[in-house]
């Protein structure tokens, strides 16, 4: 089996939608049983990129002549997929700061599964506890000691365990350097207690409403909430391929080619600019010289 790490960027918000919701937020977004943190299904990631990688097949009779071993097939040949999609889950969460505008947050649980999924990666997870922030510069949104994220009035430290995910992260999501600089002055990592808070009530949830057709007003009955998860939001997951089915192909090379920073539409509400995020396997193996 072969392996490799898949990213995700929102460019803009984020509705991979769980249903009908109980409670206050009407249209809720996907999340982890377990952890409850917010995800991006397996099933969405690979019915995107199998739509963009059966639209370059057709333009490319050797890649549309491999499609069925690809992504295996439900007709009547029936056959496993060769290549296989994890859930995504969060890596940075943006979320409001009280100075620099917002910071791209996460915690020692999610460090640690990430860490695991990298595999050759050997650099030790910030231990972060209680109402602390650990933090890769002290420059943006440090304020007299102290980060304040939302609400919440957190003592900050300087980490150098934060180092080398930060610079590690910012290599993968971020080209530019401009932009890099900006991960990176932002990048704070709270306890996993305090993200929990914080991944349940910093996502984006927006009031939508339904307009009738003929009295322009707003029709019965036809006011919502719907959560999504915000613009720069930083997802991960994992790619990998039974090799036995892949039938000496190397697919995870094929998608490493084809989709690098590759902009596609995830999750509903496309016609509202809602999904838009780029895809990346570019720096899967950043982590071996790190």
């Amino acid at each position: 089996m072969t392996i490799k790490n898949i990213y995700f960027h929102t460019l803009s918000p984020l509705h991979v939608g769980a249903g009908r919701g109980t409670g206050l937020i009407d249209l809720p977004i996907v999340r982890e049983r377990a952890t409850n943190l917010p995800i991006l299904p397996g099933s969405s990631v690979k019915g995107v990129i199998r739509e963009s990688i059966e639209r370059l097949g057709k333009k490319d009779n050797s890649l549309n002549a491999k499609l069925k071993d690809f992504f295996g097939m439900a007709d009547n040949e029936a056959k496993a997929a060769a290549v296989s999609f994890s859930d995504a889950y969060v890596l940075c969460l943006p979320v409001r700061a009280f100075k620099g505008t917002f910071a791209w947050v996460t915690c020692p649980q999610i460090l640690a599964r990430y860490k695991r999924d990298l595999q050759n990666f050997n650099a030790k997870v910030p231990v972060v506890g209680g109402e602390n922030a650990a933090v890769y510069s002290d420059k943006k949104i440090w304020n007299e000691s102290k980060v304040i994220l939302e609400d919440l009035d957190l003592n900050a430290m300087v980490d150098s365990n934060v180092d080398a995910f930060a610079k590690l992260i910012a290599s993968i999501f971020f080209k530019d350097e401009a932009w890099k600089r900006m991960f990176l002055d932002r990048f704070v990592v709270i306890s996993d207690e305090v993200f929990d808070f914080i991944a349940k009530h910093a996502t984006e949830v927006r009031a939508r409403i339904r307009i009738d057709d003929e009295t322009r007003i707003v029709a019965k009955g036809a006011l919502w909430y719907e959560e999504s998860l915000p613009a720069e939001t930083l997802l991960t997951g994992i790619v990998w391929q039974d090799d036995a089915l892949a039938k000496g192909e190397d697919f995870l090379n094929i998608l490493e080619e084809k989709i690098p920073k590759r902009e596609m539409q995830f999750g509903g509400k496309a016609t509202t600019g809602l999904g838009r995020m780029l895809v990346t396997m570019e720096g899967s193996d950043a982590c071996k010289n790190s």
